[in-house]
C-alpha cells in the first residue's frame, strides 16, 4: 500500500521476518499443507507480529509483484501478516537473508533472537513436515516462554552438496551470538 513500515513500529512485541516466494517448493509446502496459515493465526493471537518479505528483484522472473502476492497468500491460507515488498533487497542484505524460507524473529527489544530454517526437512514433501523440527515454531515458543531461541545453522543445498550461510552474530542478542559461533564450530568439525 505504498506506507515504510520499521521494526521500531513494533517496538515491544515479537516479530517474525519472513521471506517468500510463491516458487519456492520448500516455502510452498508449508502454506500449501496450512501449517504456515495456522502457525501464524496461532502465533498472531499471543501478539507476535507477521511480516512477510519479497526481495526479489523486479527484473527477475521469481519476481511477484504486491497484488500477485497478496493474491497467492490468500489463496495458500495465510495467517495475518503484513506484506513488505524489498525490491532494492536492502533488508534482505542487512540481516543476511539469501533464500525464500529464511525466517528471523526479532525480540520486544529490537533485537534478533533466531534466524533459520522454518523446519528441520529440506523438502518439497508436505508428508515430511509432522516428523520435521519445526525450528521456527520452538524459536517462537522459546522466545514467548522468556527462553533464547536455539540457533540452527542454516544451510544451502546444490547439487547435493550443502554449504552453511554466514549469519552476522553482531546482529543478534549476546546469548544468540554466542549459540551462532558454538553452532558453526560444531558443523565445522561434522565437516558441514
Amino acid at each position: 500500500q505504498g506506507r515504510r513500515v520499521r521494526l521500531s513500529d513494533f517496538r515491544g512485541r515479537l516479530v517474525v521476518l519472513q521471506w517468500i516466494n510463491p516458487g519456492c517448493p520448500y516455502l510452498g509446502k508449508h502454506y500449501r499443507s496450512g501449517s504456515m496459515g495456522a502457525l501464524q493465526r496461532e502465533t498472531a493471537a499471543r501478539g507476535v507480529v507477521w511480516l512477510v518479505i519479497e526481495s526479489n528483484d523486479p527484473a527477475t522472473r521469481d519476481y511477484f509483484d504486491p497484488s500477485e502476492l497478496a493474491e497467492w497468500l490468500r489463496r495458500e491460507g495465510a495467517g495475518p501478516h503484513t506484506l513488505l515488498m524489498d525490491d532494492s533487497g536492502q533488508v534482505a542484505r542487512a540481516v543476511g537473508a539469501r533464500t525464500a524460507s529464511h525466517s528471523y524473529l526479532v525480540g520486544p527489544g529490537g533485537r534478533l533472537l533466531y534466524g533459520g530454517a522454518i523446519d528441520s526437512i529440506a523438502s518439497s514433501k508436505a508428508e515430511y513436515i509432522p516428523r520435521a523440527v519445526p525450528h521456527l515454531r520452538n524459536a517462537i515458543e522459546e522466545s514467548l516462554a522468556g527462553r533464547a531461541a536455539k540457533i540452527v545453522p542454516v544451510l544451502r543445498i546444490f547439487a547435493g552438496r550443502s554449504e552453511q550461510l554466514t549469519l552476522a552474530p553482531d546482529r543478534f542478542a549476546p546469548e544468540v551470538a554466542d549459540r551462532i559461533a558454538a553452532t558453526r564450530s560444531e558443523a565445522a568439525a561434522r565437516g558441514v
